[in-house]
């Protein structure tokens, strides 16, 4: 091709045809512009394509993280109804004696066991590293995980230090002032431990500290981080079409329990609203987190939805209300 280019310059030039040769030497610099311009574009094109798909993957990273710390928070709201079960026991003194002589830690190391939920990040980081490649069609996710792996994940690692901060304060208080603590004697056989489990006032107050500051504020925000997780999952959705997220978090409450409420003991709010995942006290309407067709749990408390007779109740842990329902459902 270039050979065949270059005698028909010849020609020109060898029958003086100067201006004809000054026009096709034009004609042929813009014929090689033009196919510069295209390969830089294909490459383009190409380049694009392999940044796009490189997000792709990571935003499927991503998706696989969400999952996975899903499952390890649904874990974590398990773990902490059974023990806020047993905290309402301890404080309305419903546990007889013979329980703490059993050989089992949950009551003897009620105030000291703990579980945190510990979310994955390093997908989102390597998204982050390669921001500049980020098409721009999903600018709109930035916001969003934004929030998720930064400010929520703050929260989650900041809860669980004044969790276990308080807990080491318990273990040292008792350590300094019981001997008891300290022995080699096995729980279950330990009187005085025992005697001190039962009825000091000073450790009832560590495990009403240690459900309010630990277990509900520290579920509060592992359920908010769920749920933003579950947002972020969505949105990624749309771009990459990966079909919904199915967790624990996804089940509704039954139908048959939504509904008006009202109080049977707290006058501050008498009536209570209960939708599919909506909580209303007084006008203001707060996002419940169900985790099985009768149980949810609402900014401090675990609550428990029961059918007796033909009559419709709602419990909740707060041991203030013992074994009484908290509210009846009226229509």
């Amino acid at each position: 091709m270039i050979k065949f280019f270059r005698k028909i310059r010849q020609k020109l030039l060898s029958k003086n045809r100067f201006n004809k040769y000054l026009l096709y030497a034009f004609g042929e610099i813009i014929l090689v512009v033009i196919g510069i311009l295209i390969a830089l574009q294909i490459n383009n094109w190409n380049e694009s394509k392999k940044n796009h798909e490189k997000v792709d993957k990571l935003l499927v990273k991503i998706q696989k993280d969400i999952k996975t710390d899903i499952t390890e928070i649904k874990d974590l709201v398990s773990f902490y109804n059974k023990k806020d079960s047993i905290i309402k026991l301890v404080l309305n003194n419903q546990i007889p004696r013979k329980e703490y002589e059993v050989q089992s830690d949950h009551l003897h190391l009620l105030i000291f066991d703990m579980e945190f939920v510990r979310p994955k990040k390093e997908s989102y980081s390597n998204l982050i590293r390669n921001q500049d490649i980020i098409p721009p069609e999903y600018d709109f996710l930035l916001e969003d995980l934004t929030i998720l792996y930064n400010d929520l994940y703050s929260y989650i690692q900041n809860r669980e230090e004044v969790f276990e901060k308080r807990t080491s304060k318990f273990r040292d208080y008792l350590f300094e002032n019981h001997d008891w603590f300290s022995m080699q004697k096995p729980r279950h056989k330990n009187s005085e431990r025992i005697d001190f489990l039962m009825t000091n006032v000073r450790y009832k107050g560590m495990v009403e500290a240690y459900r309010t500051d630990g277990i509900h504020n520290y579920m509060r925000i592992s359920q908010a981080y769920a749920d933003k997780a579950m947002t972020v999952y969505e949105k990624i959705n749309k771009v990459l079409n990966s079909g919904p997220l199915k967790s624990d978090f996804s089940i509704q409450l039954k139908s048959d329990f939504y509904g008006n409420y009202k109080t049977i003991a707290n006058q501050n709010f008498p009536l209570l609203k209960i939708g599919t995942k909506t909580f209303t006290k007084n006008k203001d309407t707060i996002k419940l987190f169900p985790y099985s067709k009768n149980k949810f749990f609402l900014n401090n408390y675990f609550f428990r939805i029961q059918r007796e007779n033909d009559t419709t109740f709602l419990y909740t842990t707060g041991y203030l209300y013992g074994k009484k329902p908290f509210a009846y459902k009226i229509d």
